[in-house]
């Protein structure tokens, strides 16, 4: 056993014990990945383990058209999913959950299948009522009017702005005076400003470097679109804060973001089909599009959809927990490896 679990387990004891009556349940909440054992099973009536993350995988055929190197990473990480399954200390853990809320659906692959029926979908996530804006954004029309898209985030590979500079590219062919701002840095940005270069899209790309929290707000609203095209995001937490200044997101239907994202607040595109990393960045460049060729009415109402996702989001997650109630369902296109996964 672990000696952080171990001091844990004990830790737990020793207050189930002072209370002198059966403690309720148990909630390893702090525990946020899908790798980290917790031994608190036979504690409480109840042992609730999660949200946990870290098992989201997006199909390798995406990343195998993005570089040897990256495509190694990201059939390691593949197997590291598949191997957890296998770890006798997850296993143990597993068996001894009463509950595992995990991020996404996607997080199940590297759960034991056995156990996924113990799974229930809720994000951990939340944000600030304060921080929801009051007003929906407008989209101007016109020729003198360019369309800004914007990703806020950390620049490496995973979090898939290959895609989205590929993508941008094609924007370009049909609204030649469109934005791009990159906020954030890391070790992917050499990578990016040079395929940049080689799209010939350099000139349209403003780098910015990391903005504080406080500034976030202010960024998003001086966009038309949140670009965020990640491999495997557990939670989405970039997605939420881009949802509550009322813009509209472009995401991949994966883990975190595709959970949150659809055709109210913006796009989910669907991956799981594509056949192949090209076939992957048309449908993220026709999702695009389509928001970018929206009338004024219609944008106004997909950003008024996203405050009221926004407010709306937790409150239901809550309610629903509270109550008890669970919907199953199955992850489109997941094939038949993973097991239905209850939704909080």
């Amino acid at each position: 056993m672990p000696i952080g679990s171990g001091c844990a387990r004990r830790a737990a004891l020793g207050v189930a014990q002072g209370e002198g009556e059966a403690t309720r349940f148990v909630h390893a909440v702090t525990i946020a990945a899908v790798r980290f054992p917790a031994f608190f099973g036979g504690i409480a009536r109840q042992f609730v383990l999660g949200p946990i993350g870290g098992g989201e995988a997006a199909p390798t055929r995406l990343s195998d058209g993005m570089g040897l190197r990256i495509a190694i990473r990201e059939r390691l990480h593949h197997l590291a999913n598949w191997t957890n399954r296998y770890d006798p200390l997850m296993r143990a853990t597993f068996k001894s959950a009463d509950v595992v809320l995990v991020k996404s659906a996607e997080n199940a692959m590297a759960i034991p299948r056995r156990y996924r029926s113990k799974c229930i979908v809720h994000l951990g996530i939340g944000i600030d009522e304060r921080d929801v804006a009051l007003d929906p954004l407008a989209r101007e029309h016109g020729e003198e009017w360019s369309f800004r898209v914007l990703y806020a985030g950390r620049h490496v590979h995973w979090k898939g702005m290959e895609f989205g500079l590929r993508e941008f590219a094609r924007l370009l062919r049909s609204y030649p005076i469109a934005g791009l701002s990159l906020a954030g840095e890391g070790p992917a940005q050499g990578h990016w400003r040079k395929l940049a270069t080689e799209l010939g899209v350099a000139d349209h790309i403003t780098w910015l470097a990391w903005r504080r929290y406080e500034d976030m707000h202010a960024l998003h609203r001086s966009h038309h679109v949140f670009l965020f095209p990640s491999l495997h995001e557990p939670s989405g937490m970039a997605v939420v804060e881009a949802l509550a200044a009322s813009l509209p997101v472009v995401c991949f239907k994966l883990c975190g973001p595709g959970v949150l994202v659809d055709d109210h607040v913006g796009r989910a595109v669907d991956v799981f089909s594509a056949t192949n990393h090209d076939e992957a960045v048309d449908r993220l460049a026709a999702a695009l599009l389509s928001v970018a060729a929206l009338g004024a009415e219609a944008y106004r109402q997909l950003s008024r959809n996203a405050i009221a996702k926004t407010r709306g989001l937790f409150m239901d997650a809550c309610k629903r927990l509270r109550s008890g109630r669970r919907c199953c369902h199955a992850v489109k296109g997941a094939g038949d490896d993973r097991a239905p996964i209850r939704a909080a």
